[in-house]
């Protein structure tokens, strides 16, 4: 059987030990195998293919490093409320493996349940206090433009997607960005594409494929990027409302928190709630709510409904501000549709969703 290399093996060995009690005792077929196939077909960006290892891996052994590999495959695949409702299992069948209770602490923070996502750390941290990736959930929790560091990229309990393809060292994550129906079109801040600079895009489950400026609306402050190959198959138009949003409204807003020019990590993106502003100028409000970057912007904002509402992009004073979306409708109509005025709510997780097939990171290679 072939050996994890470095941490990767050493927390996915502890996991089984602490679970089944020994690392070798298979109650029939390749349940290492199969972890080991689960976690190279995650790298390899097919979560399909990792679905069906841990699956045959979690009907060999009810076992933490099966149902952790199920929840990553199910963030790969984008099926977010999947991966929450099956981490709030693995994280209470395994309460003795506690970094399960940081994974599962930060899937409820991205999708917006700040408050329970810091009672279940909390929690764990009592349990076993001083755990050195609970204690580093903990700094992002407090920190979330942070890079996650190597305590939470190795083993099972990654709190990260894999991309598909790897980015020069020097590349810098520049924004957050809008992917269009069409799979081939991207939105981002005008101010975030510097001249001459190479681009790529990278979705919510890192996928990445380069892109290059097709043009310029100043008088929206964005960006359109054509991509040079589909992130998608075609989806249908964007939902949007019949009105624009009005100030005191509910909003929740996704974007990839990182600082400006920061590294290249794959993430997940992160769900933010808050109410819409104060009107500025003909289809710009004040956002109304923090946002954990501090830079462009650039990511989806929706209502109750899940309807988009806009764009969160940064105003003259530094802070976030909505373009609405009666003027994203207006530029490209054929990215975007009226809905009813009346519309069934969506609850926070299905909202993340489906940001997680529209928001982008914008990483740029400066000559």
């Amino acid at each position: 059987m072939k050996r994890w290399p470095g941490a990767a093996a050493r927390l996915l060995l502890a996991l089984s030990v602490a679970v089944s009690g020994s690392a070798f005792a298979d109650p029939g077929g390749d349940f290492h195998g199969l972890v080991e196939e689960g976690e190279q077909a995650l790298r390899a960006n097919d979560a399909g293919a990792a679905l069906r290892a841990y699956e045959r891996a979690a009907a060999l052994r009810h076992d933490a490093v099966a149902e952790w590999g199920l929840v990553r495959s199910w963030m790969q695949a984008g099926e977010y409320r999947r991966a929450l409702a099956f981490s709030a299992h693995a994280a209470g069948a395994h309460a003795d493996v506690v970094e399960g209770a940081g994974l599962y602490s930060w899937l409820l923070h991205i999708g917006g349940q700040t408050a329970l996502a810091q009672q279940t750390l909390d929690a764990a941290m009592q349990r076993q206090p001083g755990n050195p990736l609970l204690v580093a959930t903990a700094e992002r929790l407090r920190d979330p433009a942070a890079p996650p560091d190597e305590r939470l990229l190795a083993g099972a309990t990654r709190q990260a997607p894999y991309a598909d393809i790897a980015l020069p060292s020097q590349a810098r994550v520049m924004s957050t960005g809008l992917l269009l129906p069409s799979g081939q079109q991207a939105l981002v801040p005008a101010e975030a594409v510097a001249p001459n600079s190479s681009l790529w895009v990278r979705d919510a489950q890192g996928h990445t494929v380069a892109a290059r400026l097709a043009r310029v609306l100043p008088e929206l402050g964005l960006a359109e990027l054509a991509l040079d190959s589909p992130l998608h198959d075609p989806t249908p138009l964007f939902p949007v409302a019949q009105r624009d949003a009005f100030p005191g409204s509910p909003q929740m807003a996704v974007e990839f928190a990182a600082r400006p020019d920061a590294l290249v990590t794959p993430m997940w993106p992160l769900l933010h709630t808050g109410f819409v502003g104060s009107w500025r100028t003909a289809s710009v409000y004040a956002l109304g709510s923090e946002l954990a970057s501090v830079g462009p912007h650039g990511g989806p904002v929706f209502d109750r409904e899940g309807r988009l509402i806009g764009m969160a992009l940064r105003g003259v004073d530094g802070r976030p501000t909505l373009l609405a979306a009666s003027a994203l409708r207006s530029a490209w109509p054929q990215a975007f549709a009226a809905t009813p005025a009346e519309a069934s709510r969506m609850s926070p997780d299905a909202v993340y969703e489906r940001a997680m097939t529209m928001v982008l990171q914008l990483v740029a290679l400066r000559p």
